[in-house]
């Protein structure tokens, strides 16, 4: 006989409730894919810093929605973002037209 107060996950409790099934387990992972990410997370999942996420987000519109102090991304809009060439864009090198650059 269990101790009163612990869990026993191998049978089920008075209500009749088990360990969640696959379906639950499949329906919890869609809701962690679909969660909004943090700037960490985002530079995680493109292996960039987070540094070149906000570089990004102000020089190359990159798609993220500021929540109070917080910047959080939707995955597949950065992902779509990224796929459709906007990440790969060069810099601006030539930030000053009228520099002569044959000295």
């Amino acid at each position: 006989t269990p101790k009163v107060g612990t869990w026993n996950t191998d049978q089920p409790n008075e209500r009749g409730c088990c360990e969640a099934t696959d379906e639950a387990n499949s329906e919890r992972g869609r809701m962690m894919e679909d969660r909004w990410l943090s700037v960490d997370e985002i530079a995680d999942h493109l292996g960039i810093k987070r540094d070149t996420v906000y570089k990004w987000i102000s020089e190359r519109q990159m798609p993220g929605h500021k929540i109070g102090r917080l910047w959080k991304f939707d995955r597949k809009e950065v992902d779509a973002w990224v796929k459709s060439g906007a990440a790969g864009e060069k810099d601006n090198e030539d930030s000053n037209p009228t520099k002569d650059r044959s000295r």
